[in-house]
């Protein structure tokens, strides 16, 4: 009902308003959402009992501990320090959170739109020290507002434009994160000038978050968002720039951020660390595409059958050792290729169904699968220091792996 008097409202001050402008001009109210994460929210952040793991996102490594994003729902701690007998330490319930980093015991997550900082004190206990409001706007579009969590309030504002400018405003509505209404309930707009939205963990090839030395650089939807860290516990926002449409990932690598989108591969420099510069990009077919990547080449898996679109699955290798012009070495098939990691001559992918890839790198121009694991639908790997943990729809998976391709499994964690 309160929805409905909205609109009827919205409807009255345009046809009254359109009346009285000249015909060559509209009259429009944009009623745009301005969101709160609830105060109960925040007051039980705390580390719980463990959860059963079921609707897993990236993950990050940090002292011998995965920290685990629950989509939507929070982070889970895992000890494997012994990584024959990995501990599942508890739950972080933070609603509305797809990214994580850490640096210095201190975790960065996003919650909604608001920006949570943790210290952690040991791997059983934390403490929640700020939360940073209203910093990832495009968080909040209509389809992830939550009434349980989040309290909605509506900002009017009356806007004035040319008939001509109002017509092609709207004929290239898509995604719209304000809301605009007209004569139809369905009547959205996109945004022309969008609102600026003891070491580091280790973040998998499906991160949306990285710090690089002391700056958090987090990507969504459409930007890549750069915030300080000299003041550890109070993050400021320092930069938010549109990259493109449906961007995906993020990869540091130096001095450089490579950026994963539908439709292809971005690479911003770090010359100005508050403000990262875009160097170039690299176009694709539309898939999705987490990308990686080492001082001579990027490697970016492109797959079929998500949210994505598109029919393409293989492995694109690219020089990148002139960084303004990336260039296509070779695109090598796979089943359907997701989250990959590498590490000296040892590439591993994740191919979907088909399972885990141990691929010889050495030569880029022969590259070579060397073990082909059939564990299940194979997700995401980071693989360091030895080991790989590779994340399957159904479990975690831990190896210990050399630079001779020797894989061994050290232990389990299934989903309940």
């Amino acid at each position: 009902m309160k929805t409905k008097l909205l609109f009827i409202s919205i409807i009255t001050s345009l046809v009254f308003s359109s009346c009285m402008k000249d015909k060559n001009f509209k009259t429009y109210t944009i009623y745009r959402p301005e969101y709160s994460v609830k105060q109960s929210v925040k007051d039980n952040v705390t580390l719980k009992q463990a959860e059963p793991l079921k609707d897993l996102g990236s993950f990050v490594l940090y002292n011998n501990t995965m920290y685990i994003n629950e989509k939507n729902r929070g982070i889970h701690i895992i000890d494997y320090t012994i990584p024959t007998s990995p501990i599942n330490k508890g739950f972080i319930p933070i609603p509305g959170n797809k990214g994580l980093a850490l640096k210095n015991n201190v975790l960065y997550a996003d919650c909604f739109s608001d920006l949570f900082v943790f210290t952690i004190e040991t791997n059983q206990t934390l403490h929640m020290d700020n939360a940073i409001k209203n910093v990832f706007p495009s968080r909040m579009g209509s389809q992830s507002y939550d009434s349980d969590y989040v309290n909605l309030t509506w900002i009017k504002k009356d806007t004035t434009v040319s008939v001509a400018d109002y017509n092609n405003y709207m004929k290239n509505c898509n995604n719209c994160d304000s809301y605009l209404y007209t004569t139809s309930n369905n009547a959205n707009s996109t945004n022309n000038n969008p609102m600026p939205t003891g070491g580091n963990s280790i973040g998998s090839s499906m991160a949306i978050f990285a710090i690089v030395n002391d700056y958090l650089y987090t990507v969504d939807n459409y930007n890549l968002n750069t915030f300080s860290l000299q003041n550890a516990l109070n993050p400021v926002a320092a930069n938010s720039q549109q990259v493109s449409w449906n961007v995906e990932t993020l990869f540091p690598f130096k001095d450089k951020l490579f950026i994963g989108s539908n439709t292809g591969m971005f690479i911003y420099g770090l010359a100005n660390p508050a403000s990262p510069n875009y160097i170039s990009r690299f176009e694709h077919v539309r898939v999705c595409d987490p990308v990686i990547a080492d001082d001579k080449f990027a490697f970016v898996t492109l797959r079929s059958g998500s949210q994505c679109g598109g029919f393409t699955n293989q492995l694109d290798v690219l020089n990148i050792e002139n960084i303004e012009t990336p260039t296509l070495i070779k695109s090598v098939p796979f089943s359907n290729p997701h989250g990959l990691s590498k590490d000296g001559n040892v590439l591993f992918v994740c191919d979907g169904a088909a399972g885990l890839k141990m691929v010889n790198a050495s030569d880029i121009n022969n590259l070579q699968t060397k073990q082909s694991l059939p564990i299940g639908n194979a997700i995401d790997v980071i693989a360091f220091n030895q080991k790989a943990i590779v994340m399957l729809d159904n479990a975690i998976k831990i190896y210990a792996y050399d630079q001779q391709f020797n894989l061994n499994l050290l232990s389990s964690i299934n989903k309940n």
